[in-house]
């Protein structure tokens, strides 16, 4: 079987509507005998240098590669330096199913998008940070998991494959730990000399320009081998059938629901904690998850009480069978409906493109829901939107003060609670701004 038979078509309409908005980005890619992407530009079908050359929009590369599509293999993303990062996994894919070890690496980075590579052997990630990254190309293999990551001067192959299994996955998500991820690992730099097969530079003649301005920066800002740190905080050690053991659980990050603050939260947070890793390794079982738990147990034995580990295994046992919502499963089903069209009703509003896209989110979670009520906290629609905390819940109250929005129930910050609401209607939002009491 060659490297060509075995590439995966372009999925389109999956590829997430913040990525298609970047205009002269978008590059086409063919792949030489070799199974080199090199890329070609999409106006004038000639080989291109994407760390020089501009790129074209989202639109033309797609319609070009429909009409074209004997000829090239697929499209990607033209990284610049704005704020944009993508990441790239390689060998960490297996029928299907990704290292637990690659899942957390994204997620505790901050990616907002994962997609399965072009081979369907590895993993992509899109996110945005906050600030211009100081780095062009950073690179390192930890624990056999072979990590990239780049900001500029590079592009990357794009396949609109959603990684089922990423909670929340398509969102603009902001990576807050690049910047951590490059000040904890010390070491040399890795410097190869030939490209990996998933993002190849250029043209052959390129090829071995892979971090080369990585190259020249300082050595503390790139990426280098990281063999004396654990980067990803979860490792595979074995695979054996029905057993799968994880070592260096002592620096996994909790999520704020699972971890309680004060004697009497244990249950709940139990419970939480189930749903959590259910929906982070939902191609594992329960028995997996033993080690989690305990390190869990050990760290908030405090707050926990006098319930000893036996007890509280039992209960996280008993949760897992119980949950049958798991962590990013709602939203993960309903992410292709996050960019269907409002109704006409709503479509007319005032409030700009981040209204119109938190509608469509609601949209799709009352459909889902449908004739109950649908929850959204404030800090999960911030995330969604890339958008301030406090402005997002200005923008939510907006929205409910005008009828496109009904609230059914206010949630609570302190209790971690998110609100309830129902989708609003025409009539609910003529005069809205009068029943609300405020000034429009």
């Amino acid at each position: 079987m060659t490297i060509l038979s075995t590439l995966i078509p372009v999925n389109f309409d999956a590829i997430p509507l913040f990525l298609q908005k970047y205009e002269k980005r978008w590059v086409l890619w063919s792949a030489n005998k070799s199974g080199n992407k090199l890329p070609f530009n999409a106006e004038t079908l000639r080989p291109m240098d994407p760390t020089t050359s501009l790129g074209s929009d989202f639109h033309v590369v797609r319609d070009v590669y429909q009409r074209h599509a004997e000829r090239f293999n697929g499209i990607g993303l033209i990284l610049n330096g704005d704020g944009l990062v993508g990441i790239d996994l390689d060998n960490c894919v297996d029928e299907g199913r990704a290292q637990p070890a690659a899942l957390h690496l994204l997620m505790s980075l901050g990616c907002g998008y994962v997609e399965v590579s072009p081979s369907g052997t590895g993993l992509h990630g899109f996110g945005l940070v906050s600030e211009p990254p100081t780095f062009t190309g950073i690179k390192c293999s930890v624990n056999g998991l072979a990590i990239e990551v780049y900001a500029c001067k590079r592009y990357l192959t794009v396949t609109g494959h959603l990684y089922s299994q990423y909670p929340n996955n398509g969102t603009p998500g902001v990576m807050r730990g690049i910047n951590e991820l490059v000040r904890q690992i010390k070491g040399r730099i890795s410097t190869p000399t030939q490209e990996t097969q998933e993002t190849q530079v250029t043209q052959e003649t390129h090829s071995t320009q892979v971090i080369q301005d990585a190259q020249e920066t300082e050595v503390t800002e790139v990426i280098q081998d990281a063999q004396e740190t654990e980067v990803t905080k979860v490792t595979k050690e074995s695979h054996s059938r029905g057993q799968n053991n994880f070592s260096d659980l002592t620096c996994f990050e909790f999520p704020s629901r699972c971890i309680p603050t004060a004697y009497g939260m244990r249950n709940r947070c139990v419970f939480e904690l189930a749903r959590y890793l259910k929906g982070l390794f939902q191609d594992h079982d329960v028995e997996d998850m033993v080690g989690f738990v305990r390190e869990w147990f050990t760290r908030y034995q405090d707050n926990i009480g006098t319930k000893d580990f036996d007890v509280t295994w039992i209960d996280f046992v008993y949760s897992w069978d119980s949950v049958k919502d798991p962590f990013g499963a709602i939203l993960n089903s309903l992410a292709l409906r996050f960019d269907n069209p409002l109704p006409a009703w709503m479509a007319n509003h005032p409030f700009g493109e981040r209204a119109t896209r938190l509608l469509q989110i609601c949209c799709a979670l009352a459909e889902h829901h449908h004739p109950e009520p649908f929850f959204l906290s404030c800090r999960k629609a911030a995330e969604f939107l890339n958008f301030d905390f406090s402005d997002t819940a200005k923008l939510l109250r907006v929205l409910t003060n005008r009828g496109y929005l009904v609230e059914v129930q206010r949630g609570s910050l302190k209790g971690r609670k998110a609100s309830a609401y129902h989708l609003g209607s025409p009539t609910q939002t003529t005069g809205s701004s009068r029943k609300s009491g405020r000034s429009p």
